[in-house]
């Protein structure tokens, strides 16, 4: 009886492994999709409570030459056309 109740308890965990690897699988609604299950969690930064936020932007360093990006690229940039309807 204690045989029989440790295959069925590693017959449980087997089929249990193999539906959460492959539910991913099965989760695509189409064909042409392609779904890559992960286990890894996202990297997130935040910063410790009580400390000051990042410093704010300085200017935009000069190219090269010296010359400011706007400048170099003929001026401040053109708006957009018209909207046609």
């Amino acid at each position: 009886m204690l045989a029989v109740n440790a295959f069925r308890r590693v017959l449980f965990v087997v089929v249990a492994a193999a539906l959460v690897a492959l539910a991913p699988a099965f989760a695509a609604s189409k064909k042409d999709e392609n779904w890559v299950a992960t286990w890894a969690t996202a990297l997130v930064i935040r910063p410790a409570p009580g400390t000051p936020g990042p410093a704010p932007a300085g200017p935009p360093a000069p190219n090269a030459a010296g010359v400011p990006p706007a400048a170099a690229a003929g001026g401040a940039p053109r708006p957009p056309p018209a909207a046609t309807v």
